[in-house]
């Protein structure tokens, strides 16, 4: 029986010492996980470059022909035109998916004619390569031409009120904002 005991006491101490073990490695584990998680989200933040920036930026918004001055703390354009949509700028925002990955559905009174291949189109003039959409043989917005750099890398773009903008390569809702750049959601 006290050898049974002894076992028996030897076990629980096995056991307590291992749940402390698996608790400290499961807690360091977890952090490693938060911190992992935090390197994915700091990642995720980053388009092109642009780390997401909540500084004060002023920046011009075209949502078809209506033109708006913003001026914002917001980090990405989706953000920028829920604002509008919130303020009574502009009488429609409605997006499929969530705040991350948003698709635009209606904006505006901007319409959508698929019969007649005309879509929502998102431009830009942020000088990033990787946020420039580049020239395809198919899909490109009616309004566009195409631009050729030094390099010999093909761009689409159109002009809006004076200002080239881009065929963006990203959707709204990771498009950063950056000061004195120009926006436009149209139709193509």
């Amino acid at each position: 029986m006290a050898k049974t005991a002894k076992i028996t006491a030897i076990l629980v101490v096995v056991l307590v010492l291992s749940l402390v073990v698996f608790t400290a490695c499961d807690s360091s584990l977890q952090d490693e996980i938060d911190r992992l998680k935090q390197e994915i989200n700091d990642l995720q933040q980053q388009v092109g470059g642009y780390e997401a920036d909540f500084e004060e930026k002023h920046v011009v918004v075209y949502v078809g022909e209506k033109r708006f001055e913003v001026t914002t703390r917001k980090a990405y354009l989706h953000d920028a035109i829920k604002d509008l949509f919130e303020e009574g700028k502009i009488s429609a925002y409605e997006y499929g998916d969530d705040d991350l990955n948003p698709f635009i559905s209606a904006i505006d009174v901007l319409e959508q004619n698929y019969a007649e291949s005309k879509y929502y189109s998102v431009w830009h003039n942020v000088d990033n390569f990787s946020l420039k959409g580049l020239d395809s043989s198919w899909g490109n917005p009616s309004r566009a031409t195409i631009e050729t750099d030094q390099y010999g890398t093909s761009y689409v773009v159109t002009v809006v009120d004076g200002v080239k903008l881009n065929y963006s390569a990203v959707g709204v809702g990771i498009l950063p904002l950056v000061d004195g750049c120009t926006y436009a959601i149209l139709v193509d």
